[in-house]
């Protein structure tokens, strides 16, 4: 089992090797990806790229997803998305246990309610008004000056 995850872990950070050179992830660009099939959630996380964008004062996000839903969305509406990359399911589960053992870097986030880890964001959507907005804005893309509706800007 440790072996395994061993094994997915280099896997994983040949991916993410890949990604940062392709896309020069270390020059002003993100890379968000989508793991969960949860159209919500999802929908909800593209429509906040914009957001993400503004607080980091990024030069724009990569999109990696293994849901051909996602990449289809994401070709009607592309505001700031610099690149779409599908990945298969077996390559998500690498770069997620890259990312699990070893947080490699702070230009990266994962949409999802359940990943990485076991994280229970689930339990949180509802509870004293948090909605998924709130979510994805304070728990995945960590946006500093989250007040709800917009980002607030000084």
């Amino acid at each position: 089992m440790i072996g395994g995850r061993f094994i997915a872990a280099w896997r994983g950070r040949a991916l993410w090797l890949g990604l940062r050179e392709r896309h020069e992830i270390d020059n002003g660009a993100y890379v968000v990806a989508f793991i969960e099939d949860d159209p919500a959630l999802n929908q909800v996380a593209l429509a906040r790229i914009t957001d993400l964008i503004a607080d980091r004062q990024a030069r724009g996000v990569v999109v990696v997803t293994d849901q051909a839903r996602v990449a289809e969305q994401i070709r009607e509406d592309s505001d700031g998305i610099l690149a779409v990359e599908v990945f298969t399911q077996r390559q998500i589960d690498a770069l997620l246990s890259y990312y699990e053992m070893c947080q490699f870097s702070v230009r990266i986030f994962f949409v999802s309610l359940t990943r990485p880890y076991s994280n229970h964001l689930w339990r949180m959507a509802g509870i004293d008004r948090l909605t998924l907005d709130d979510l994805v804005c304070l728990a995945m893309y960590r946006i500093r000056g989250w007040a709800g509706g917009e980002v607030a800007r000084a």
